[in-house]
């Protein structure tokens, strides 16, 4: 069966769907999934975003939100992390990232995720 995903040319181990993701690479050569919102006008946005690890395999992976490269949150290991910010203000051309990477290694890393952007006033 034919599955619709974004994969990386030179790495079929790299997966994103839009319900899971498979970040690869190792300790010394990591390969991050990242998605990103990048502002295109002042705007006030609540992020709420989950993530699962499907499987106890392997170390689990590790995860980052950054605005404009400052950590806002970090977690990582095994199981199910969620996220959910205070309001933000961001302006035009500010960019908001959602990191997922390996934690060591890419054993047993197929992560289930959702991320929803809300826009406030």
């Amino acid at each position: 069966m034919w599955t619709p995903s974004l994969a990386y040319p030179t790495n079929g181990n790299i997966r994103l769907t839009d319900s899971f993701l498979r970040p690869d690479g190792n300790k010394n050569s990591p390969v991050e999934v990242v998605h990103r919102y990048s502002a295109d006008r002042r705007i006030g946005l609540s992020v709420k975003a989950l993530w699962a690890v499907r499987t106890d395999q392997g170390d689990g992976v590790s995860i980052s939100v950054t605005l404009n490269g400052h950590k806002l949150a970090t977690w990582s290991g095994k199981g199910a992390h969620s996220y959910v910010s205070k309001p933000l203000i961001l302006k035009t051309g500010d960019q908001l990232d959602f990191n997922v990477g390996q934690n060591g290694n890419s054993v047993g890393d197929v992560t289930d995720y959702r991320i929803t952007l809300r826009e406030t006033r």
